[in-house]
């Protein structure tokens, strides 16, 4: 079967210079129309039936000047839809993936408050490695005993209770789109924003992925940086940033 050609049309495949010579034919076209539109009185006009003056004002070519007008305008409309269309057709920025909303490169550090404690709890990603099934694990550890590992698979971020472990609770799953959900043991994860924008101690964040829970509790991730603020169902911050040191 063959394939189907491009439109020529489409302004993606417009080349610069078509777009430079387009600009060029409309700068000369408004210069001629600025040229031949400038009214000037005929003395050897008749006067007109109600003495209006204005009737004796034609341009001095003798050409129509709406008409010319109407062409100029519809030429820069033309222009401007192709310029604005083309501006749309350079290359967008990488899709989010698993990895820019949550990040496990060793040596990633977090620090978390509540308001109103003092009290701050660090995060950080102290070392990776292959497990058993040769998947690259993250260890993750805090001020506290024990740690947690996370992996990532198939365009998920799970975490696991034993480094060896084959499954654990999803964290977060690809696609990032408002509506997408993924489950574990039932219990459903949905994302609910992927433009968000959140405050914290430790900076503001746009754009961010805001996820509900089970229990409605919502969770804010921001590209580059990891969770940022979490909040519980009744509004009430129970975790946000207030420090961080991503590779």
């Amino acid at each position: 079967m063959p394939t189907p050609k491009p439109n020529r049309w489409h302004p993606c495949l417009l080349p610069d210079d078509y777009l430079r010579k387009l600009k060029q034919d409309i700068g000369e076209v408004e210069a001629k129309v600025e040229a031949e539109t400038r009214y000037e009185p005929d003395p050897d006009a008749p006067p007109s039936s109600d003495d209006d003056p204005s009737d004796s004002m034609l341009p001095t070519s003798g050409r129509n000047p709406q008409r010319q007008k109407g062409t100029l305008m519809m030429n820069r409309f033309v222009l401007l839809s192709f310029l604005l269309a083309a501006a749309g057709c350079g290359p967008k920025g990488p899709a989010q993936t698993v990895e820019n909303y949550f990040p496990l490169a060793v040596g990633n550090q977090w620090i978390y408050t509540t308001e109103g404690d003092t009290a701050a709890e660090t995060l950080s990603i102290a070392e990776s490695f292959l497990n058993a099934s040769n998947v690259r694990v993250y260890k993750r550890v805090s001020d506290g005993p024990g740690a947690v590992y996370f992996a990532y698979t198939g365009g998920k971020v799970i975490a696991l209770s034993n480094p060896n472990d084959t499954a654990g609770p999803i964290i977060l799953s690809e696609p990032f789109e408002v509506g997408a959900t993924w489950t574990w043991k039932g219990a459903a994860f949905r994302i609910t924003d992927t433009e968000a924008g959140v405050a914290t101690p430790a900076g503001n964040f746009s754009v961010c992925l805001k996820v509900t829970d089970p229990d409605t509790f919502d969770s804010y991730y921001a590209p580059g940086v990891g969770l940022v603020k979490v909040v519980d169902p009744d509004g009430d911050e129970v975790m946000r940033l207030s420090e961080y040191d991503v590779k």
